[in-house]
Parts: C-alpha cells; sequence; structure tokens
C-alpha cells in the first residue's frame, strides 16, 4: 500500500462556533484559565444566593465569606468552551466545602478578554447524587496526581542519596 493509499483516520466533527468538550484534555480542564472562570462563577453564586436566601429556588446558600475565606471551592467537573468575541464557558462546577460536595451548579461564564460576566445559570441545583460519579473521577485522577508527585520526589531524593561503600 503507497502513502497514498494508507488509510483514512475518521475525522472527529465539530460545529464551527459550536461548543468543544474540555474534558477529554485534562491539562486544559484543569487549566488556570478554566479555574479562573470556575472561581469567578462561585463567587457570582454567592452573591446572588445570599442576595435571595429567602428565595426556594437557592436551597444551597454560599457566603462571600466562606468563598473569600477559601471554606467553599470549587471543582470543575465538566466544561465546554466556544469561541466568540471571546470566550464562553459552559461549567458544571461541584461546591466543595469542608472536603464534602454539597452538590453542583451548572453555569455559563462569558470571558470577553478577561473581563468575566455569568451569562447563564443552570436551571437548577443539582444534588451529590447527580454528581457524585464526576466527582469521584475527579477526586481519584487528583490523588493519582498527587501520588506521582510524591513518587517523583521520593525518586529523586533517592538519586541524592549516596550509596553506602
Amino acid at each position: 500500500m503507497s502513502s497514498q493509499e494508507q488509510p483514512q483516520q475518521p475525522r472527529k466533527h465539530t460545529m464551527v462556533g459550536g461548543y468543544s468538550n474540555l474534558g477529554h484534555d485534562k491539562a486544559l480542564l484543569k487549566s488556570e484559565q478554566v479555574r479562573k472562570v470556575a472561581n469567578f462563577a462561585l463567587e457570582e453564586y454567592a452573591a446572588k444566593t445570599t442576595e435571595t436566601a429567602t428565595n426556594e429556588e437557592h436551597s444551597l446558600t454560599v457566603s462571600p465569606g466562606e468563598v473569600e475565606s477559601g471554606e467553599v471551592t470549587a471543582v470543575v467537573l465538566e466544561a465546554q468552551r466556544q469561541v466568540v468575541a471571546g470566550l464562553n464557558y459552559k461549567l458544571t462546577i461541584a461546591l466543595i466545602k469542608d472536603s464534602i460536595c454539597l452538590g453542583a451548579i451548572k453555569v455559563t461564564v462569558w470571558d470577553h478578554f478577561g473581563e468575566l460576566k455569568v451569562t447563564n445559570w443552570g436551571d437548577k441545583l443539582l444534588p451529590w447524587e447527580d454528581v457524585q460519579e464526576l466527582f469521584n473521577e475527579v477526586q481519584a485522577e487528583e490523588e493519582e496526581k498527587k501520588a506521582l508527585e510524591v513518587e517523583g520526589e521520593i525518586e529523586e531524593g533517592m538519586d541524592e542519596v549516596e550509596p553506602n561503600e
């Protein structure tokens, strides 16, 4: 078979202007930009739920103080990105307090060249049961990453130790 007759690889079809899933690229999913967008969304959510604390729609109230202190953090479970005049990010974010997942929110954030704005909140809060599998996958990846880092540090330390003669 000549080089011209090699079988073609199937092409991944993505609609031009559509959202692309960032979950296939773990480095991109964990990137500083995605974390920045997720943290912004968490801050906005905290401000929104504090303002509307009596609204039953927001049964999961998070205060801005809890977010600022780091008591409540965001973990990105899913992310999609769309190129527009800037970037749109559709995220599913788990809300973590004291190492416990309280539930998750869906949000769309527009990054207009560094200026962030929430353009859409998901229809409802996602209870722990709905995001447990995704959360466990993300946690397992984080634990594996930490274990590999520790293993690398141990190997570096062993290289520095001289054998007894």
